[in-house]
């Protein structure tokens, strides 16, 4: 299991804008990579009601999942989030959980950061089991 430190939405973040070293890469699920349901507490989303991505930032290279909902998705959230205050809600892959962090304040933009003590293959593990399909052209991130 990943243990994960942080829930973090973008109204705990200066200006909701990226640090200037910051960098989301973004990453397609690879031939052979099964895809996986996204489940944050007891809502499930659908692959095409997300975008999810690698971020990483600064020069030590910290690495964290970016999740961007839909606006569907991003209302189902803040619902959720504003009844579940001061308490943990689960992140899951399929039926694993992946962490579960206590919800500080509403997420009401859709945006989400889960940050920990990440290895960039473990972020990109998770991410391409999130990821849309690669393309045949498509190189993969690293």
């Amino acid at each position: 299991m990943l243990r994960v430190l942080w829930l973090i939405p973008c109204l705990m973040l200066v200006s909701c804008a990226a640090p200037a070293q910051t960098e989301e890469v973004e990453v397609c699920r690879p031939d052979g990579v099964e895809p996986a349901q996204l489940g944050i507490g007891p809502l499930e989303f659908a692959p095409q009601s997300f975008l999810a991505s690698v971020q990483t930032s600064g020069p030590a290279g910290g690495y964290a999942i970016a999740i961007q909902l839909n606006e569907t998705g991003a209302a189902r959230l803040a619902t959720l989030t504003r009844e579940q205050l001061s308490q943990p809600v689960d992140l899951k892959l399929d039926d694993e959980v992946i962490a579960s962090p206590v919800v500080h304040t509403p997420i009401l933009d859709g945006r989400i950061l889960i940050a920990g003590d990440f290895t960039r293959f473990t972020v990109t593990e998770i991410v391409e089991r999130l990821a849309p399909p690669c393309l045949p052209d498509e190189d993969v991130a690293e």
